[in-house]
């Protein structure tokens, strides 16, 4: 009687551990666009896959898939004359558009 214990504990932990997997994750396709009104340099901090931030000039778009529960787009050019622009899309519904000069940031977006 003991074994069998054993072997129904066993067992249950198993579909415990099987159903409490990452497999089962959602994730939201996030498409970001950033424009500027010159070809300054712009830096670009929040975009998943990069370990560091991003530089960029004129225009730039990017989608990715995440399983983050928010995203927060910022983008920072040191020309006092360069607007920016930054238009972000989850699962393809415009979420926010932050614009601004030297220093632009979107709200704290929550994907879940």
């Amino acid at each position: 009687m003991n074994i069998f214990k054993k072997f129904l504990f066993a067992i249950s932990m198993i579909v415990c551990m099987t159903s409490c997997s990452d497999d089962n994750k959602i994730y939201d396709s996030v498409r970001v666009v950033v424009e500027s009104s010159s070809n300054e340099q712009i830096i670009l901090y929040g975009i998943p896959d990069y370990d560091s931030d991003i530089k960029i000039s004129g225009q730039y778009e990017t989608t990715f898939n995440t399983d983050a529960d928010f995203v927060c787009i910022r983008a920072k050019c040191y020309d006092m004359n360069t607007s920016i622009t930054i238009k972000v899309w989850v699962n393809g519904e415009l979420k926010d558009e932050a614009t601004g000069i030297k220093w632009v940031y979107t709200e704290h977006i929550p994907l879940k």
